[in-house]
């Protein structure tokens, strides 16, 4: 490539060599053209074939070898998209039963049903899949229990330890 007016091809192309500025365009086109990551390059090149872009990238092999890692690419950040919103959800879902542990709306003694039974209008109740929801409420639920009871007897508590380890026959 000729320099222009002693510019070196950096200063010319931002950083980028002319092909590395081509494939970045051409990724960009797949972005904005909402390319989706789970199809084939047969069925979205109609897509983005009549874009000046597309012709800036030298030979149909680089362009499919693009494509597809354009594709592994997206699926990895739709991947941690999926992940960032369960996680999101499940927080959710854990403030929704502090919540109601705080307020007393719900105790140790409610029972997985019930709690499903006084929520049910609940937006957050519907972000995580059932057996999901049993599982986290029942440690949160088991877990206030404990604590409750900790800080409710600790007296009886070592007082019962001390006496299982001095007078129980051996």
């Amino acid at each position: 490539m000729k320099r222009l007016r002693g510019g070196s091809e950096e200063e010319i192309f931002g950083g980028l060599t002319p092909g590395a500025e081509a494939e970045a365009h051409f990724l960009t086109l797949l972005r904005e053209k909402k390319v989706s990551s789970f199809s084939t390059w047969e069925l979205e090149l109609p897509k983005f074939a009549d874009d000046p872009r597309f012709a800036n990238v030298a030979s149909v092999r680089e362009r499919k070898l693009l494509f597809e890692q354009y594709c592994k690419d997206r699926i990895q950040e739709e991947k941690a998209e999926r992940l960032k919103q369960l996680e999101t959800a499940r927080e959710r879902f854990q403030e929704l039963i502090s919540n109601g542990l705080k307020t007393h709306t719900i105790s140790f003694k409610t029972t997985f049903d019930e709690f499903l039974r006084k929520f049910k209008n609940d937006p957050r109740l519907k972000l995580v899949d059932l057996k999901e929801r049993e599982a986290i409420f029942k440690d949160m639920v088991i877990g206030q229990k404990d604590r409750e009871v900790e800080s409710a007897c600790p007296s009886l508590l070592s007082s019962m330890f001390c006496h299982q380890l001095f007078f129980l026959p051996s």
